[in-house]
């Protein structure tokens, strides 16, 4: 096979894959091979391809793409010296040329929502329905030597071309093949989060913990805003309190007033004992950052900072952040973030906003921050041998391998809610497939059954979190009426149920990049509907999600027109089965259309209070019935949740399988098959649940097995228990 890197002078063209080509110019023709932020992987997958060169014009052929090139004119890359036939089922679909903007683009995302009240432009997605997308990565700086540095200015031009005609799934699979795979977040990050800026004391976390528990909800995450570390804000209203010095924010003449890595121990005095207390309650903890200001002179931990970096204490230098220099970003990771964290902090919450301020990283001359932040911050939870695990704003292509992701101070409106559905699907076209939300909104007006519906939007998305600010917005459900608290219960609880398909989900995510969160044209792209419906989309294999994002009628009901596609689906709230594609729903405050696809088995879990804390011992796999006879398969995904164990094959994956014959007969099965991982069960209980189904007995079983029909809910129950982990189990039943 011929090289797949041709250079032409100034030029060089790297085939990456049969739809992926990698396009360079340097004015001194010095090329590019070290990684960026976003290019990880630029070798040739081993996709036929052929080169011809006529002394003038040189044509680089793939399945995908016919790309040409005349150097002869020695012009760079131009409309007239740069094009490419885009190619689909081995028939022309389109032209691009050097320039040519993108018309088709379905989206992208934004780093942020804030101050976001309803539709917003987002940025462009590498999914287009003109069947390609130019993803330009020039001038982005290098990683090389352990650290980052620009590229020479004579790089001009770093572009990759993607051709995948209508097959949006390929245009994604392309994105992580160069930029790297989806990366998995920690299993508690799919969990349920509590997060609210407000002066919380120690005693007042420990409450809300136990408020949590004796209210009936799950709780995983419990996020601490600002108020954990000394700041201006803790003294707005006290200008002589003795604690001001601590500060050095705004007080000791910084501008952002937002930085501390110093306890406030006004608020929480034995930060010790608070941490171990959640650990031994199996909370995880976040703490807030704002870094900008740097590590000032009055934090508890600036002499052990500056000795690291040769300078004496005692001389009260405060130097500026500077993200660009390696020596400053080490003392500030190992004797700033580390000690908090080996007092209990889990991860951090980086919450940049200073751009403004600071727009580019030091000595870097175009790289902002957020993005290089994100990439320093989820390295850094690597320590110990822990999955990273980032919780940031969205740091552009390349970032989700460092998921995951908040979407900033967005209103408490319907318009907004509305938009948040849409921007969350259109997100997965540019690999951001994990955004978590300020559920109910950040700031605005008390709305009950807003909140309401915005945690039954939650309930599909990456995490079900709570964030707000005020005293009115306070988030704890069981603050907002007794009907509303019970039906926000009702997601929270379903959610926790739900853990074993989100999980698993995700593990599809990292394996075949396809999204959590999944828009129509994904899986029917010459379906017209499909792209005029973002607020309806799959939620993973399963489900099929149409979120109500209006208020109900005089009537109590909120209506939500639903198109169904894609096979047999029941209504999850009611068992209903549904016939026809056009739907009205008039759904009541307690439910949304939410429907879930016959004959796929759904994996699911007792109802628990730290739904994320282990692998369930009991598994329960639910399967509507099929109309007609059928075999289908959902892979169940388990491991430690904590480890990077999943990139190296750490972990079970069990084949469930639903089959159903001609003449009825019911066969359920479940196959484990991987490696054995810290806190695997040694034995589990499988429950088969068939709901809409007749009484069925057992005709074969791999192991004993009970069936329990509910006449009245149309449910046969199969229950076969004290199965070792590595067991196949299978029963036919008719």
């Amino acid at each position: 096979m011929q090289n797949p890197i041709i250079v032409r002078g100034n030029a060089r063209f790297s085939v990456i894959g049969e739809g992926l080509l990698r396009m360079e110019y340097a004015e001194d023709g010095r090329f590019v091979d070290e990684k960026t932020l976003f290019a990880e992987n630029r070798v040739h997958d081993g996709c036929p391809f052929s080169v011809e060169d006529d002394g003038a014009v040189l044509t680089v052929r793939t399945a995908r793409i016919v790309l040409t090139y005349a150097y002869g004119k020695n012009e760079g890359f131009t409309p007239d010296t740069l094009k490419a036939e885009i190619l689909a089922d081995g028939k022309l679909a389109d032209v691009w040329f050097a320039g040519k903007k993108n018309h088709g683009n379905l989206g992208g995302t934004l780093a942020t929502l804030d101050n976001i009240g309803g539709y917003a432009q987002a940025k462009e997605g590498v999914v287009s329905r003109d069947g390609w997308y130019l993803l330009n990565d020039s001038g982005m700086p290098l990683l090389a030597d352990g650290w980052i540095r620009d590229r020479e200015p004579t790089h001009t031009a770093d572009w990759y071309l993607f051709s995948y005609g209508k097959d949006y799934k390929l245009a994604l699979r392309q994105l992580a093949q160069v930029a790297g795979r989806m990366a998995m977040p920690r299993r508690a990050a799919f969990g349920s989060w509590y997060s609210r800026w407000h002066p919380y004391t120690a005693k007042d976390f420990v409450d809300l913990v136990d408020e949590y528990d004796a209210n009936d909800f799950p709780l995983d995450i419990l996020v601490m805003d600002m108020d954990w570390h000394w700041s201006k804000f803790r003294f707005v209203d006290k200008p002589d309190d003795p604690h001001k010095a601590k500060t050095g924010h705004g007080w000791g003449g910084g501008d952002l007033n937002w930085t501390g890595y110093s306890w406030c121990t006004d608020l929480i005095p034995d930060p010790d004992a608070l941490m171990a207390e959640m650990k031994r309650r199996n909370i995880l903890v976040t703490l807030n950052d704002h870094p900008a200001d740097g590590v000032r002179e009055c934090e508890d931990r600036y002499p052990a900072f500056m000795q690291a970096l040769g300078y004496d204490p005692k001389d009260g230098v405060n130097l500026p952040y500077n993200a660009g220099d390696k020596a400053y970003m080490t003392a500030f990771f190992e004797q700033v973030l580390q000690p908090l964290e080996d007092q209990g902090v889990d991860f951090w919450w980086v919450d940049w906003q200073q751009n403004s301020i600071y727009p580019t990283v030091a000595g870097l001359r175009k790289l902002p921050h957020l993005p290089w932040l994100n990439y320093l911050y989820y390295h850094n939870s690597r320590r110990g041998g822990k999955r990273g695990q980032g919780y940031s704003r969205w740091g552009g292509f390349g970032d989700h391998k460092h998921p995951l992701y908040f979407s900033g101070d967005i209103h408490a409106t319907w318009d907004a809610l509305r938009y948040e559905i849409y921007f969350t699907s259109t997100a997965a076209n540019a690999g951001c497939f994990y955004w978590a939300h300020d559920t109910g909104g950040f700031y605005g007006k008390r709305d009950p059954e807003l909140y309401v519906r915005w945690v039954q939007y939650s309930l599909t998305t990456a995490a079900l979190r709570l964030h707000s600010t005020g005293n009115e917005l306070d988030r704890r459900p069981w603050t907002w009426g007794e009907r509303e608290c019970t039906a926000i219960r009702d997601m929270f609880h379903l959610r926790s149920q739900l853990m074993p398909y989100i999980y698993s989900t995700a593990y599809q995510s990292y394996v075949n990049s396809l999204p959590l969160l999944r828009p129509l044209y994904y899986d029917y792209p010459d379906w017209e509907f499909a792209y005029v419906c973002p607020e309806e989309y799959f939620f993973g294999d399963a489900f099929l999600c149409a979120p109500i994002y209006a208020p109900a009628g005089a009537d109590g009901l909120a209506e939500r027109q639903v198109r169904l596609v894609g096979g047999e689906y029941y209504n999850f709230f009611t068992g209903e089965r549904i016939k026809g594609d056009w739907r009205m729903e008039q759904c009541p405050l307690e439910t949304f259309p939410l429907y879930v696809k016959a004959g796929v088995p759904l994996p699911m879990q007792p109802y628990t209070n730290r739904m994320t804390a282990k692998t369930p011992e009991t598994l329960i796999v639910r399967t509507y019935p099929t109309s007609g006879a059928c075999e289908t398969h959902f892979s169940l995904f388990e491991d430690d949740g904590v480890s990077e164990g999943y990139r190296e094959g750490v972990g079970v994956i069990t084949d469930l399988c639903y089959c159903r014959t001609e003449d009825g007969a019911v066969t359920v099965s479940a196959q484990p098959s991987g490696e054995a991982y810290e806190g695997m069960p040694a034995v589990r209980t499988y429950r088969f649940e068939l709901p809409d189904t007749e009484a069925l007995a057992v005709e074969a079983a791999s192991h004993p097995a009970t069936v329990c029909y509910d006449a009245k809910a149309r449910l046969n129950t199969v229950t076969v228990e004290s199965v070792s982990a590595w067991d196949a189990v299978k029963i036919t039943l008719k």
